[in-house]
């Protein structure tokens, strides 16, 4: 198993080249298969793409509650104990930026019907927050830390993060709805952007042909592919997409 590890070290390379490189029999692929699962997850590589991997450690994105987070994740489970429902929380790219931002963003994405509900639970519990339609018009009159938005999920979004703690939008959905929802994220626009993309390709794992297909959902897939050409690893492993 060592040996391909070696070859491919500091490299991009796709499952069917690991396999020709390994000589692999039907039931080796499966072995290799199940071992690149293991690197994965002990961060020995990381998956770049669809059958495609990075031969190098890269941090995996891992969202944590913050304690105001947590108050609005426990309310949220005493008065819909069985709802689901994913978070996105903007405050871990104050570390991709240059300029740090005036508030952060906390968006819950859950079915349609449950949006009024959540937000009339959290008012309840003196937590303000907006339905995504509200937002620019309400935008001017938010002096508060952390902003509040609830709306629908996303059917294309990729699968979320599952802790103990909560479902977390992945870094590649982040990243594609900081193009998609510039009014929402608009402390995030522009050269900041631009900074918040270099930067999290540089620290964490991207699954790149998560990150493509779900901008090509949202039809914005040339934006993103514009902010990632400008970044080192992209440019790299584009080919093999």
């Amino acid at each position: 198993m060592s040996d391909y590890l070696t070859n491919f070290k500091n490299k991009f390379a796709k499952i069917e080249d690991i396999f020709e490189f390994a000589s692999a029999s039907e039931a080796e692929k499966d072995a290799i298969r199940k071992a690149l699962t293991r690197y994965a997850n002990k961060g020995i590589l990381f998956r770049a793409g669809r059958g495609l991997y990075g031969f190098y450690a890269k941090t995996i994105y891992s969202p944590r509650l913050n304690e105001q987070t947590k108050k609005i994740v426990d309310i949220l489970r005493e008065n819909f104990p069985y709802l689901e429902f994913t978070i996105t929380d903007t405050t871990f790219l104050s570390d991709l930026m240059n300029l740090q931002p005036m508030s952060t963003t906390l968006v819950i994405e859950t079915m349609e019907s449950a949006i009024d509900p959540i937000i009339s639970a959290l008012r309840k519990a003196n937590i303000t927050a907006y339905e995504q339609k509200d937002y620019p018009k309400m935008e001017r009159y938010i002096k508060n830390s952390m902003v509040i938005l609830v709306r629908s999920q996303m059917a294309s979004a990729p699968s979320p993060i599952k802790s103990e703690q909560a479902k977390f939008a992945s870094l590649e959905k982040i990243l594609v709805d900081l193009v998609s929802d510039d009014e929402i994220f608009a402390q995030y626009q522009n050269t900041e952007l631009e900074n918040i993309y270099q930067s999290a390709v540089e620290k964490y794992a991207v699954n790149y042909s998560k990150l493509l297909k779900y901008a090509k959902a949202r039809n914005r897939k040339a934006e993103c592919i514009s902010l990632l050409e400008q970044t080192q690893e992209y440019n790299q492993v584009r080919d093999l997409l």
